[in-house]
């Protein structure tokens, strides 16, 4: 596990998910800038909430849930964006050991963002 972790890059901050031992983390723990189980992060009045599982938090434009656990599945939710190692949105925008740049995580919860408000449209107007 640590030749793994010796290969990221940047601060690390691990947001902790249903199959971390504590005792693991814990001899592991001087590889990781902070250990959490959420941390919130505002990016270019963007909202993010970093959680192990998937966070379904409304249709809210502004408002992210950034996740893993699901491994290679899509997120079901439009605001939400499954950023895990074995993701399809890793996958296609980062090799393995680099950080997102805050770039493309920014444009793609730009996307979502009109996609969110699109779908919240179409609410409205059924009504």
């Amino acid at each position: 596990m640590g030749k793994i972790l010796s290969q990221l890059k940047g601060k690390i901050h691990l947001v902790l998910g249903n199959h971390d031992d504590q005792k693991v983390v814990k001899k592991l723990s001087h590889y990781f800038e902070s250990v959490e189980n959420m941390i919130v992060k505002n990016i270019d009045k963007q909202h993010l909430f970093l959680f192990h599982y998937p966070i379904e938090i409304g249709l809210t434009p502004n408002t992210y849930s950034v996740h893993g656990h699901i491994h290679g599945m899509p997120s079901r939710m439009i605001n939400q964006i499954n950023v895990g190692v074995d993701s399809i949105f890793t996958k296609e925008k980062v090799e393995f050991g680099n950080l997102i740049p805050e770039e493309i995580l920014i444009e793609d919860l730009t996307k979502r963002k009109e996609e969110v408000l699109n779908q919240r449209r179409l609410l409205s107007e059924e009504k």
